[in-house]
């Protein structure tokens, strides 16, 4: 076997494994975002912690009827981009304190680039792929 075949061969295992590395990476990134979504469903529609005194009796009637929203997961991603994003998550759920707030949008935020990263890791796993698939087609023609 020639040295060029078997310093290819090396390559290309070593190449693999760092592939197999950013899948497991990207994967684990996907399990965490969608573990992570509905949570932040649920922060954005809680009422805070304490006993529910009539204002939050009536407003849970109100999202029970339909006469009051849940905030929806799109909502979130979407209220980032405005100028005004506490006000407008808080006409949906007036319980929720600014803390709580900026929590959900700093959580939305994270999801965001997580799923970009994940997004950028596939785009290096497909065209590593292609080249490698052409290094290799390239040297059984030599």
């Amino acid at each position: 076997m020639r040295s060029a075949d078997v310093a290819l061969r090396t390559a290309h295992g070593t190449i693999e494994k760092l592939l197999d590395e950013l899948k497991k990476i990207r994967d684990n990134d996907a399990m965490v975002v969608q573990g992570t979504i509905p949570l932040l469903v649920k922060a954005s529609n809680w009422l805070g912690a304490g006993s529910l005194d009539h204002k939050k009796k009536a407003f849970l009637l109100r999202r029970q009827s339909g006469q009051e929203p849940l905030i929806w997961l799109q909502f979130i991603f979407g209220v980032l981009l405005s100028s005004q994003a506490e006000h407008d998550v808080c006409r949906l759920n007036p319980f929720l304190s600014s803390e709580t707030v900026q929590l959900a949008f700093d959580l939305a935020v994270a999801i965001v680039l997580r799923v970009c990263l994940d997004l950028a890791l596939d785009k290096i796993i497909f065209f590593s792929r292609i080249e490698l698939a052409k290094l290799i087609a390239a040297s059984l023609l030599v």
